[in-house]
């Protein structure tokens, strides 16, 4: 009987190393771009993409797990951000070394950010936005609802649109 149970317990196992079937086409896209890193020995970019995986994964086990594409571009953006900031601190210290380290991880990650929207291209769409929905002065939210339907925070910071939206308001352009 003893053997019996082992082999029951063996027959399924949990803890498979099959990825997970996700939504998100960028999580596919960096667990396949992780096996060829794999194939290839580039210890670098393995490192970073295990990392990126293994916030995704810590994610997961919280109240907000990492599903969406635009959840990846939040956690790829803070992981840049960080990586920025700490090559930023390693220049401040003298240490060349571990700041070009930090700077290619950070290179390796923007390759899955979409391609950020010129400024001026926001403009224009934000002005289309307010000319749409007849926006005054007083309409932002309504204006930086629409345009967040429009564009992601990978495309473009909600800083930069919140600013363009409110200059766009004040000049008057939605009566344009």
């Amino acid at each position: 009987m003893f053997r019996s149970a082992i082999a029951a317990r063996t027959a399924f196992r949990a803890y498979s190393t099959s990825a997970p079937a996700t939504g998100s086409p960028v999580l596919l896209q960096i667990r396949n771009d992780m096996k060829a890193a794999m194939r290839a020995k580039d210890t670098s970019k393995l490192a970073v993409l295990k990392g990126v995986l293994a916030d995704v994964t810590n994610a997961s086990k919280t109240a907000k797990p990492i599903e969406t594409d635009s959840a990846v571009f939040a956690l790829l953006q803070q992981s840049i951000l960080k990586r920025q900031e700490t090559a930023a601190d390693f220049r401040k210290h003298e240490r060349t070394d571990l700041a070009e380290k930090e700077e290619s991880e950070a290179s390796v990650l923007k390759a899955y950010l979409p391609e950020q929207m010129k400024e001026g291209e926001l403009t224009a769409l934000i002005i289309d936005v307010c000319n749409k929905i007849q926006a005054g002065p007083k309409d932002m939210g309504k204006v930086m609802k629409e345009v967040a339907n429009l564009v992601t925070d990978a495309q473009a910071p909600k800083k930069l649109v919140s600013e363009l939206v409110r200059k766009a308001l004040s000049s008057g352009t939605s009566s344009a």
